[in-house]
């Protein structure tokens, strides 16, 4: 690559229209030599400044963008020799050059082969597994190399080592590993392998069959590519890892939406930068890590900033958006305090509304968590003659591999219903085992499986509804949804997109649909929060949140923040001038006071006086008790003793109480959905929302992570069930109606009791000869502290043996790795985790 003319870099003037921000990271690229950390929240001009920025990067400088879409944007913004590529794609250009190199240049067939069942194949050639004879052998053999191949991909794309017995639990995990129910009719040799799935220790049958194709696959994986140039998608960035090929090529790699780096994609980038050589490149990383949202992939939300830390890179910010409107900032401010509002931007909008007979126009985009109501809210535009553009084609192609698994070639509603069900359950299974053992990936997988069923009921209910439907009905419904909109008429559709897939877009107006599955019960907490940001900042001028019928019912409002200040331009500047003798007008759409009734005859105020609690009150005159009244009474005194003029007064108070409005009802208790392993809300049992708050708080402060996060997730549910009643749930107005909530009270008192016992645990004195981690034991209900031997602290598992029995706990929760969480189980402290994983 030849060196551009000085010129263009060092006498390239900043623009002016830069803010300081965005001016310090061109600065910053041009004058430092370190790496950087460009911070860059949504609309912030990220790729404006970056681009201006690579004029400044140097030769043999790279810029690495998320996907291919994202080439083109940038492309004609570089300088003409910096190129613009995936990491992928720069991986496979390595391995092209590789092959050309090995097969003489430009000989035919030089490229790549790129097969994604390679793994299966390569497995299969080994003889790894037995060949069939008993009937289910065959569906058992591709059951399990499905799952071998799951295990590999994974294995690369987190890097995990096949030796470490922690790790290839995780993977037994991961992988969706067969059910031994699922496969009854097979042979003693499979039956080994299935009934040893995740759970059953090393030495397992499964567990030494994951083991023995982990160390073929390295070079079987690679002997494929020498030979027949046969890859997969992952090899692209494995194998120049594997080979050495390219390190140290890029003397700057500016990379884009870096919160997204799987520990692979991670490793590739120090690769080819040669940060570890002697004399490495650098590395400028730009992203935010409010939008780290794939952490199912691999990419976990804390890994940008920890790269950073580890790089010792330059942190700087670029805070300001440019998209959106004040309101919309106010509300992605509750999810994330590091965005801000540029100066001048427009008021904007935030509005609740009910997803019922929800109005939306052509240009506008609707979002969703999941796909099923996207999928439901398309085929009602359809049905109403509104061109929708439903996003996502890999979903075209996994609904018709569902469909085609799950139902014969022509089929009726009652066959669709019938074969799905099935469908789900017998792949539900493993996944949901893993999940009860706290995988969330896995219980991601189980919730993305059934989102993927209900869209494939949905769509065969369609087709059914005047008979027998086809597989091809299906392929034509589904190439009516997914059709892109018309050229030439950009604007001309709705579009509506999962969230995930809505990332780096943007829509003058924006409706999220069901924001009451924000975040989802399953979720990673910190992944659910980077969702809900990403999707309020799609939006540049209003952000509509469409509630489902029960939310919508049960006043469930997602908190969006406080109400911008109004435009200049709609405040006036001096109050309005009411000319003499003219009564002010009322404000618009409030009832004009009604005028005073006049006092009874003889009535006088009663005197102000003071409560002993310092509170002014009104005390009514004394009243005796008035008996009958008769007619001969002198000086019209009651026979009570009680003056006229106060006989007048009484029947007076009482005709305007009897006039008066009845007190308000109580509100109706609030029933919440609540789908988690521990569900609070929705149970039979009733407790005020201002005790329940309470109780959640302090749970919210446990050291425990997993009882923090059930807590604070909770508080989110029920705040948003509040908004609607209650001005500001974490303040009771005086006197406001108490609000009553369902709620399983059993649950809320086992999961105090667990907090309790182990801020009361008995602790362990005597340090054993050689050192231990403290690990918390309840038996008996009593918590204590025992000393067990560390024998491996990774970054996702740590491995403690106590009193001869071997424990894997979540290096992040510290909750046993095989079971389901147990508040009341065994459990690594928080002291042992801050002293076991990296600090920062």
């Amino acid at each position: 690559m030849t060196d551009r003319p000085l010129h263009l870099r060092a006498d390239r003037p900043v623009p002016a229209q830069f803010t300081a921000e965005q001016a310090a990271v061109v600065s910053a690229v041009r004058d430092s030599g370190r790496h950087l950390l460009i911070r860059a929240t949504a609309g912030s001009g990220k790729t404006t400044t970056l681009t201006e920025a690579a004029w400044h990067a140097g030769p043999r400088s790279v810029y690495f963008v998320y996907n291919r879409h994202a080439t083109a944007g940038v492309a004609g913004r570089l300088p003409p020799d910096l190129p613009a590529r995936t990491l992928h794609g720069h991986g496979l250009g390595l391995l092209v050059r590789e092959l050309q190199g090995r097969r003489g240049g430009d000989a035919p067939g030089a490229g790549p082969d790129l097969q994604p069942g390679k793994t299966a194949r390569l497995l299969g050639d080994a003889g790894l597994l037995p060949l069939p004879q008993a009937p289910g052998d065959a569906a058992a053999r591709w059951a399990l190399l499905g799952a071998l191949g799951r295990a590999w991909d994974t294995c690369r794309e987190l890097t995990l080592n096949p030796e470490d017995p922690d790790d290839r639990a995780l993977l037994l995990g991961l992988s969706s590993w067969p059910a031994p129910d699922a496969h009854p009719q097979v042979s003693a040799a499979l039956r080994g392998v299935l009934s040893g799935g995740p759970g059953s220790g090393p030495g397992g049958g499964a567990d030494a069959l994951l083991l023995d194709a982990l160390r073929r696959l390295p070079d079987l994986s690679a002997a494929a590519f020498r030979q027949g140039g046969v890859i997969d998608h992952a090899d692209m960035l494995w194998l120049p890892l594997h080979l050495g090929l390219g390190r140290g090529a890029v003397r700057t790699a500016l990379v884009d939406e870096a919160q997204d780096l799987t520990p692979l994609r991670r490793a590739f980038v120090e690769h080819v930068a040669g940060v570890r050589a002697r004399q490495p490149g650098r590395v400028i990383l730009c992203g935010d890590p409010e939008q780290a949202i794939y952490a199912y992939a691999g990419a976990d939300p804390a890994g940008l900033l920890n790269l950073a830390r580890e790089l010792g890179a330059q942190e700087l910010p670029l805070s300001v958006s440019f998209r959106c409107a004040r309101a919309v900032v106010a509300a992605a401010r509750t999810v994330s305090s590091f965005i801000t509002a540029a100066p001048g931007a427009p008021r904007g909008a935030v509005e609740h509304v009910s997803a019922a007979g929800l109005e939306v126009r052509p240009g506008e985009a609707v979002l969703c968590r999941l796909n099923a109501p996207l999928l439901r809210l398309a085929l009602d535009l359809l049905a109403r003659g509104v061109r929708v553009h439903l996003t996502g084609g890999d979903l075209v192609g996994r609904l018709l591999d569902v469909a085609g698994a799950a139902l014969p070639p022509t089929f009726t509603r009652q066959q669709a219903d019938e074969g799905l069900s099935a469908y789900l359950t017998g792949r539900l299974e493993s996944l949901e085992r893993a999940g009860a053992a706290g995988d969330r990936r896995a219980r991601r997988a189980a919730q993305d499986l059934r989102d993927l069923c209900r869209c494939a009921l949905l769509l065969a209910r369609r087709v059914t509804r005047r008979g027998p439907a086809h597989q091809e009905d299906l392929r034509a419904l589904l190439a009516q949804l997914h059709a892109p909109p018309t050229a030439g008429t950009d604007g001309g559709a709705v579009t509506l997109s999962t969230v995930h897939r809505a990332k780096g877009l943007e829509w003058p107006r924006v409706t999220v649909l069901h924001p009451e599955l924000m975040p989802l019960g399953g979720g990673d907490p910190q992944e659910e929060r980077c969702v809900q940001f990403v999707a309020f900042t799609r939006a540049r001028t209003t952000l509509r949140l469409a509630y489902g019928p029960d939310a919508w019912a049960q006043g469930l409002r997602v908190l969006t923040g406080p109400d911008p200040e109004p435009d200049a331009a709609d405040v006036p500047a001096q109050p309005p001038v009411v000319p003499a003798g003219v009564a002010p007008r009322g404000l618009p759409g409030r009832r004009r006071a009604a005028p005073r009734p006049p006092a009874p005859p003889g009535w006088q105020p009663p005197a102000l006086t003071a409560r002993t609690d310092g509170t002014p009150t009104w005390l009514a005159p004394d009243v005796p008790e008035a008996g009958p009244v008769t007619a001969g009474a002198a000086g019209g005194a009651s026979a009570g003793g009680a003056s006229a003029e106060h006989e007048a007064l009484l029947r007076a108070a009482l005709r305007a109480a009897q006039r008066a409005p009845a007190l308000p009802e109580p509100a109706p208790p609030l029933k919440l959905p609540d789908d988690r392993d521990w569900p609070l809300f929705g149970g039979p049992d009733l407790l005020d929302a201002a005790e329940l708050r309470a109780r959640l708080s302090a749970l919210a402060g446990d050291a425990r992570v997993t009882l923090r996060e059930w807590a604070a997730l909770s508080l989110t549910r029920l705040d948003r069930a509040l908004a609607g009643v209650v001005p500001d749930p974490a303040v009771p107005a005086p006197g406001a109606i108490s609000v009553r909530v369902c709620v399983q009270v059993a649950t809320l008192r086992t999961l105090e009791s667990a907090a309790g016992r182990a801020r009361r645990a008995v602790p362990a004195f005597r340090v054993p000869d050689g050192g231990g981690v403290r690990v918390l034991v309840m038996e008996g209900g009593v918590a204590r502290e025992v000393f067990g031997t560390l024998l491996r602290a990774g970054p996702r598992v740590i491995s403690v043996q106590v009193a001869g029995e071997t424990w894997r706990f979540h290096a992040r929760t510290g909750e046993p790795l095989d079971t389901p969480f147990e508040p009341l189980g065994t459990h690594l402290p928080a002291p042992t985790l801050a002293a076991l994983l990296p600090s920062g």
